[in-house]
């Protein structure tokens, strides 16, 4: 059953640091993420940010335009990137040190 959820999308949003969304539409709202305006949806990541790679790593990120800022690589997520799935306190240092945006131009896709 779709709750009225698509309707919803066809509005703007900016978003920063988004989880993967895609499973979520299919599974709960029937919708196909690639069917939605991807010029209506823009997606801002730190290059290293945890959350942003993984749902790159998944596919989650279909039917959005998808922009990343590269500043220079904290420690942290050296550290955090040396294994999977990722998780712990280095990923969580990560993620403090990818945000917020710098002042590096960012790259859409």
């Amino acid at each position: 059953m779709n709750r009225g959820f698509s309707a919803k999308l066809c509005r703007r949003f900016l978003a920063s640091a988004a989880p993967a969304f895609n499973d979520a539409l299919r599974r709960r709202e029937h919708v196909d993420p690639a069917s939605l305006p991807a010029d209506r949806s823009v997606l801002i990541y730190n290059q290293f940010d945890p959350i942003g790679v993984e749902a790159r790593d998944r596919g989650g990120l279909v039917g959005a335009t998808v922009c990343t800022f590269a500043p220079p690589e904290p420690e942290a997520c050296v550290e955090c990137y040396s294994r999977r799935p990722f998780g712990g306190a280095a990923c969580d240092r990560c993620f403090e040190q990818t945000f917020p945006p710098s002042s590096t131009s960012c790259r859409c896709t």
